[in-house]
């Protein structure tokens, strides 16, 4: 309903060799990418959604930001002045944004005080597809000044198997079948056509759900690699790190 906009929200703690850590995830849907010839968005279709990671260290300190389509396009990592450049990919350059898919987004974000409980963490997005344009921190009151607030619960995520839908409940995702996971509705003609081919994906650009193998018949692969679908997937965050050149 895009009249009644929520965020919804779950922890995943991880571990890997150098310590432990969690991710908050939050995920927001929308009503649709609209069809047209002009403009003409590839990634047209009904119930498009992103989410967004902080990867927290043991003293809750934010040390990287992710952002993803749920459809597991146009991933997005940004680390924070709290994460050491050791642990950066060996080819990454903090001092130069970088290109994701046309869109220019910071290589690293400098952290305002922790004290400082005023600035908040500003994410982007491009009208019609969603994608995002532009992260950053700002002062509570210059988004106050700048932009039109609207209040919006905090959910948790497994409410999304368990909608109000008239007098009944539904999930948001199909549960059962070869589709088991994926989002009701999502369908994307023009990635199908223009991508399943040659990336060996008959449901390429659908979105999904993150969530653990037993829950959906596909992975939330984030390589366009047929053969690191595995290596790539973004519920096992650890291997997910290793292979995007992250040394957490």
């Amino acid at each position: 309903d895009p009249d009644k906009p929520a965020i919804y929200f779950q922890v995943q703690p991880f571990q890997t060799e150098k310590g432990r850590y969690k991710n908050i995830i939050y995920r927001i849907h929308f009503e649709k990418v609209p069809y047209g010839a002009f403009p003409w968005h590839l990634t047209a279709g009904k119930n498009v959604g992103l989410l967004v990671l902080i990867t927290l260290d043991e003293k809750d300190r934010p040390l990287l930001i992710t952002t993803v389509n749920t459809c597991g396009c146009f991933l997005a990592m940004v680390p924070t002045s709290f994460l050491t450049e050791e642990a950066f990919p060996s080819d990454w350059k903090p001092t130069e944004n970088q290109i994701i898919y046309g869109e220019s987004l910071p290589s690293q974000i400098d952290m305002p005080s922790m004290e400082k409980v005023d600035n908040k963490l500003m994410i982007f997005l491009r009208s019609e597809i969603h994608r995002v344009k532009d992260i950053r921190f700002a002062a509570q009151p210059t988004v106050m000044e700048l932009h039109t607030l609207i209040d919006t619960p905090l959910v948790p995520i497994k409410e999304l198997y368990h909608l109000p839908l008239g007098d009944d409940f539904t999930s948001f995702f199909e549960t059962e079948g070869a589709g088991k996971g994926y989002v009701k509705g999502s369908h994307k003609p023009l990635e199908r056509l223009l991508m399943s081919w040659w990336v060996f994906s008959w449901r390429i650009g659908e979105d999904k759900a993150l969530c653990p193998k037993g829950n959906q018949n596909s992975k939330f692969f984030t390589s366009l690699k047929f053969w690191a679908r595995q290596e790539s997937n973004m519920w096992n965050y650890p291997r997910f790190l290793k292979y995007w050149g992250w040394k957490l």
